[in-house]
């Protein structure tokens, strides 16, 4: 599975490694921001799941941190036809999905909204 660009390795130190995961430490929620690859081996499901193997890898920390998902791309057509099957997936983990499109601005409000709703409701540990 592969993971997306930049990403690789990270929780073994690679790349921006650690330092990039350790700020992560002190978010109270999760936004996760994933889109159409042209590439035809990956989906933006996969790219989650690559994603959320980092974090696992690096530790626990983030066990129990609200995770949001937001579908970009939407405004084209790669990404409008994945809204379905996205949603279905992350539905059945309990992830909410955001679709939006950074270009459009559309479903940018509905997102902010579902992030201050959830920052308000959780404290980091420690």
């Amino acid at each position: 599975q592969a993971v997306p660009r930049g990403l690789e390795g990270a929780s073994a130190g690679r790349g921006l490694g650690h330092r990039f995961l350790k700020h992560l430490e002190r978010t109270r929620v999760l936004l996760h921001v994933i889109a159409p690859d042209p590439a035809e081996d990956r989906s933006p499901v996969e790219d989650l799941d690559a994603l959320e193997q980092e974090l696992r890898q690096y530790g626990d920390m983030f066990d129990g941190r609200p995770r949001v998902v937001a579908l970009n791309k939407v405004d084209s057509e790669e990404g409008a036809a994945l809204i379905a099957e996205t949603q279905a997936a992350l539905r059945a983990r309990n992830i909410p999905l955001f679709p939006i499109s950074a270009h459009t601005h559309e479903g940018l409000d509905r997102l902010l909204e579902a992030l201050w709703r959830r920052l308000e409701h959780f404290s980091v540990p420690g």
